[in-house]
């Protein structure tokens, strides 16, 4: 299988947009019709799979990147910093019940 038909068939259906049912309905299309062989087929399904797993990873990246600079930027508390608040007010609920 060239390497521009696996980027063009990429390209076309959207990396975002690929599920695991629509590469092989497309691949199934391709042996069906008799554009490649059913060897060829299970050879560009497990490529195509493995592009849209990796595209999904750099999806995730981005999406975590994002996240956490809008939090950031939202200047909102970090679960650590709720922890580490919880503690200094058990602390302090402490020293004022040891008082009376």
């Amino acid at each position: 299988m060239s390497d521009l038909l696996r980027k063009g068939i990429f390209l076309g259906l959207g990396a975002a947009s690929l599920t695991k049912e629509k590469v092989e309905n497309l691949v199934n299309e391709l042996v069906d019709k008799g554009d490649i062989s059913k060897d060829k087929g299970s050879e560009l399904l497990q490529e195509l799979l493995n592009l849209v797993k990796e595209q999904e990873g750099k999806i995730d990246k981005k999406i975590n990147e994002e996240m956490n600079s809008l939090i950031k930027k939202l200047d909102l508390a970090s679960k650590s910093d709720i922890k580490r608040l919880e503690k200094k007010i058990d602390a302090l609920m402490k020293n004022i019940n040891s008082g009376k």
